[in-house]
């Protein structure tokens, strides 16, 4: 059975690598257990969420969602806070706030308290310290964070999760993982946070994102999931939520706006984080590349001898997620740069009869829509063995 491998490359010569099985990876689990005590507080809204049951998870070394920490269970309270203290871990955590039999939810659009649709899930994500209380607010643009760092290389990883949760706060020009919405005793927001909340509930009533059918939960089910697939990058998602929340933010004298995030920031990961993002963070930096002076395939190679002399040791699967990776720019090139090429949907790659991964071309970058031809072939999506 062939095991998957993420390898993304754009039409522009990007790519990310990741390493294979048995390349001398994290394969256990994440940070280091400590004994020390890990408290985090915070509130489940959009409006506020009564009686949700708040899950914490560790994270895995592979960025996916590990142990459940507070095994005795956690519901939030009547105005949605929670409270969580569970001994023995310190680093990235995964928490959720998941829609029970008796969980309601505040609709400002309505100025009803309705249940959610069954599995109705918001998520936050971030480096959680011990010794501390750490705050974390888990509402839709939390789960946008938590979705653009699973969607990456690496999962939920303290590089990805940094990026994201710094990428949202920039976006929207506050921490959406610190700043707590705030209402008033009817459910209408009081504070900016809660005002961007509300727009959201009214996207749901007004049908926006294709959300038009079903219950006034079914459709705040819809619109957050679907936030949670475009971003808030998205400007038609931003025009959306400016559309419907300026009204309701007029009235306490504000008006929202959308920033561009500023870019990768410095990060405090350890050595090991850092090998793993490095390729990958050439797809940030790839307007900074000179194609034609320097290859992507180039650059690759000089980036065996930094994890060799710095970070990593190199091996030999280490060296087939390489070589997988050339493969795959060369594929690019030999179909879409190549005018008299035809089309190839896919390829497999093998080294004599041992399978070493494919490559297969998609229209767009969550790599959902497969290209048909070279007018749409944007985006690579490459696996290893």
């Amino acid at each position: 059975m062939k095991q998957r491998k993420l390898i993304i490359a754009t039409a522009l010569f990007s790519a990310s690598v990741l390493t294979a099985c048995g390349g001398g990876g994290d394969s256990g689990r994440g940070p280091e257990v400590d004994t020390s005590v890990l408290t985090i507080e915070g509130t489940a809204v959009k409006g506020p969420i009564s009686n949700a049951k708040i899950s914490v998870y560790r994270t895995n070394g592979d960025g996916t969602k590990g142990e459940l920490l507070n095994v005795n269970g956690t519901t939030s309270g009547a105005d949605g806070t929670y409270s969580v203290t569970v001994k023995g871990y310190s680093g990235i955590v995964l928490v959720e706030a998941e829609a029970i039999p008796g969980t309601l939810m505040a609709d400002e659009a309505t100025g009803e308290w309705i249940p959610p649709t069954s599995g109705f899930k918001m998520r936050a994500s971030f480096s959680a310290k011990i010794g501390v209380t750490n705050i974390a607010q888990i509402n839709p643009f939390t789960d946008q964070a938590t979705a653009a760092a699973l969607a990456k290389f690496g999962g939920l990883s303290p590089v990805n999760v940094e990026q994201s949760n710094k990428n949202m706060m920039e976006t929207l020009g506050f921490n959406p993982l610190e700043a707590k919405a705030e209402f008033d005793s009817n459910n209408k927001p009081t504070n900016y946070v809660a005002v961007l909340l509300a727009g959201v509930s009214e996207m749901a009533h007004s049908g926006d994102l294709g959300c038009s059918s079903g219950k006034p939960a079914d459709k705040v089910d819809c619109v957050v999931r679907e936030m949670s697939k475009k971003g808030m990058g998205d400007k038609s998602l931003q025009a959306a939520l400016k559309s419907r929340g300026d009204p309701i933010a007029d009235d306490l004298g504000y008006s929202l706006k959308f920033y561009e995030p500023s870019g990768t920031p410095v990060s405090s990961a350890p050595p090991r984080e850092l090998t793993k993002a490095f390729i990958g963070a050439l797809r940030s930096n790839v307007k900074a590349l000179k194609v034609d002076d320097m290859t992507l395939q180039t650059e690759l190679e000089a980036s065996v001898d930094d994890f060799k002399g710095r970070t990593a040791a190199i091996t030999s699967s280490n060296l087939d997620v390489l070589n997988v990776a050339h493969m795959g720019v060369q594929f690019w090139t030999d179909v879409v740069r190549n005018d008299s090429a035809l089309f190839e949907p896919r390829k497999d790659f093998y080294k004599g009869h041992e399978y070493l991964g494919d490559c297969r071309f998609y229209r767009d970058s969550n790599y959902s829509v497969a290209a048909t031809s070279k007018v749409d072939a944007k985006f690579l999506d490459c696996g290893t063995a």
